[in-house]
């Protein structure tokens, strides 16, 4: 099978459109069906030229001065300012604006997309005051277009829709919705989001230096986006912003830019793609959208009929506490078994899916190429995603044989730490062959592949390459994190048990070195009524020789001033390594972190110490079954001989 940059392409497609459920269009010109706009304007200047005709019919005498100037316009044929006559009072005349909503809709509704449209001029506020309702009225279109972006996937805003004024709309509502959009967002660690401003105005380069101006400076917790003017765009690691023109007879027909409605949703799914390319970004969207395809399933599954059981055990429990974190394992469990119904990891994260990325990050080239001599060519990373580590040590040698056949060439004279003679180009094979090549005089330095350069490798820069390593360390042993890119709920709070890791504040406001992470079992760290002791292991940036031992990475500060970055941490299961420390609960019947200035904080008896991360159950289990193990062990001394004989 031929694997390109287009097949990878297509498969990021099909997850975009597995995923995507929701589209929320905001147009104060959006027409539900054809002519609904002319309609309504045709029954408003009937409305006026009724009500003109039975202003002319009364004395003038007795009305207000506003109603006497109107009704003596009417009778002397001046045109009224809600007239037809005065065509640049109305802009529903201007029907180059008109939003088809009911194409849109139909369109996505083929795409098994909800499309609603939200027309601000529909809400109508009474005020006493003509400044105050419009203040209203902004504030709240505003705030109601941010709530219906909350839930939506894509967000497409016209970007005129403040009310006329001197003949001309403004953008200033369009302008603060899109940065409320996104401080909602960044509120909450940010969130995928596009978000698409579709206008009939001509100058879309103007429209983007205006949005550049409000949100290209501002700090996200995704970054700073990154101005695209060519393809007038704005991107940052989680939010893609673009700028479409409706097709009128106002705009380029051919320009990229301009898209009727009857192709907007298709453009909508490849700016979607764009956002969300790589492997891993489908993975997730194919399972999230399984989990939304089965939702209603899943609520079947846990019918109310089955509430008598679950109350049954509860008391039933000798602390019914307990069944409340039964609950949570029931609940993951069945999210768990849909993503493996779906095969989920077979389909989209089987040897095509790794084929088609390498395609997709190569594109024209026939390698990648890290520095000299450190390259890995399409074939070799093809067989690496297929046959795994054998393949890697061939890459190994290809590499350094690689080396060899260019410093040979150039005269390098080859010696080893072992062999007082200058090395033969045969003896060179052997040294690669056994994996002695690391052995060369300290003069010559071999250009080796390391494990842990694989990949830098694929992302063409070793820095990146570290950070991403790291990065995804994290990911794959942590499951929460004070200073991570996942969202912690405001309600919640973290609870010190098997798992946790923690360090030290000393008083004066530094950190001590060393991290803790917590051992305790999970059931002596629950229903505590009085002061108890919890053990912890110690963790340290610099490694003993011992084993076994566990890498992890967390993310902290070294000093209370310094932005949190990745730590690399060694820890060791050995019974030295532990420490006790004592806690007493507060209100609850565990212990529980407090927020001091932004911060996660276990306090007890003078002391106190910053919550960092909770390790995932599976390595923190592994980690004091390590543990037990090693402390029983049995000291035995052997007859030397017979020991030796049994290895």
């Amino acid at each position: 099978m031929p694997y390109s940059e287009n097949t990878s392409l297509d498969r990021y497609e099909n997850a975009a459109k597995h995923f995507l459920q929701s589209v929320v269009v905001i147009d104060d010109q959006a027409e539900v069906y054809q002519g609904e706009l002319a309609n309504e304007q045709r029954m408003s200047e009937d409305r006026a030229s009724l009500k003109k005709k039975q202003l002319s019919r009364r004395p003038v005498t007795g009305l207000s001065h506003e109603q006497s100037n109107r009704a003596t316009r009417s009778r002397n044929g001046t045109p009224n300012e809600t007239s037809d006559e005065n065509p640049s009072a109305n802009p529903h005349l201007d029907r180059t604006h008109i939003l088809r909503a009911w194409i849109l809709t139909e369109k996505f509704a083929d795409e098994e997309i909800l499309c609603s449209i939200y027309r601000p001029a529909d809400y109508k506020i009474s005020s006493t005051s003509e400044n105050q309702a419009n203040n209203e009225k902004s504030h709240t279109v505003i705030s109601l277009s941010a709530k219906m972006a909350r839930p939506a996937d894509i967000v497409v805003l016209d970007w005129e829709l403040d009310g006329e004024k001197d003949g001309v709309k403004g953008s200033q509502k369009a302008r603060e919705i899109i940065k409320t959009i996104l401080n909602d967002d960044d509120t909450i660690k940010g969130r995928q989001r596009l978000i698409v401003i579709y206008t009939a105005l001509a100058n879309l380069e103007g429209i983007y230096d205006d949005v550049v101006a409000d949100v290209g400076e501002v700090n996200y917790i995704a970054g700073k986006f990154k101005p695209d003017k060519p393809s007038l765009s704005l991107s940052n690691k989680t939010t893609r912003i673009v700028f479409l023109n409706k097709s009128t007879k106002f705009t380029e027909p051919n320009s990229e830019t301009t898209v009727s409605e009857e192709n907007l949703p298709a453009r909508l799914i490849k700016e979607f793609v764009k956002l969300n390319r790589g492997l891993l970004p489908s993975i997730a969207l194919h399972s999230i959208a399984s989990i939304r395809d089965a939702t209603h399933h899943l609520l079947s599954t846990f019918s109310s009929d089955l509430d008598p059981a679950l109350v049954s055990h509860r008391c039933l429990l000798p602390n019914p506490q307990d069944s409340e974190e039964f609950v949570l394992d029931l609940v993951a469990s069945e999210l768990r078994s849909i993503l493996s119904l779906n095969q989920i990891g077979q389909n989209h994260a089987d040897v095509k899916a790794h084929k088609d990325w390498i395609a997709d990050q190569l594109k024209d080239q026939e390698a990648f190429q890290l520095k000299k001599y450190i390259s890995v060519f399409r074939k070799e990373a093809f067989d690496l995603v297929t046959k795994g580590d054998d393949a890697f040590q061939k890459v190994r040698k290809s590499i350094a044989n690689r080396w060899v056949d260019d410093a040979w060439k150039q005269g390098v004279n080859f010696k080893h730490k072992n062999i007082p003679r200058k090395l033969s180009k045969t003896t060179l094979r052997k040294l690669i062959k056994t994996g002695n090549l690391e052995d060369l005089h300290k003069n010559i330095k071999a250009p080796l592949l390391n494990f842990d350069d694989l990949t830098a490798v694929f992302s063409k820069n070793q820095n990146m390459g570290n950070r991403i390593d790291h990065d995804f360390s994290r990911l794959a042993t942590l499951k929460r994190e004070q200073y991570g890119a996942r969202n912690l709920p405001e309600c919640w709070s973290p609870k010190l048990g098997q798992g946790s890791i923690i360090r030290k504040i000393n008083d004066d406001g530094s950190y001590n070195k060393d991290f803790l992470l917590c051992i305790q079992p999970r059931c002596d760290g629950v229903r505590i009524k009085q002061l108890r002791a919890f053990p912890f292991l110690t963790m340290t940036s610099a490694g003993i020789s011992a084993s076994p031992r566990q890498c992890l990475v967390i993310k902290s500060r070294m000093t209370p001033n310094e932005n949190p970055k990745n730590i690399r941490l060694l820890l060791y299961p050995f019974p030295y390594r532990q420490t006790m420390l004592e806690f007493e609960p507060a209100a609850s019947d565990y212990i529980e972190a407090v927020k001091e200035d932004g911060v996660w904080v276990f306090k007890y008896g003078g002391l106190c110490f910053e919550w960092i991360a909770d390790m995932k159950d599976f390595l923190a289990q592994k980690l004091c079954d390590q543990l037990s193990g090693r402390q029983g062990s049995i000291g035995l001394e052997e007859y030397e001989w017979l020991r030796r004989k049994s290895k």
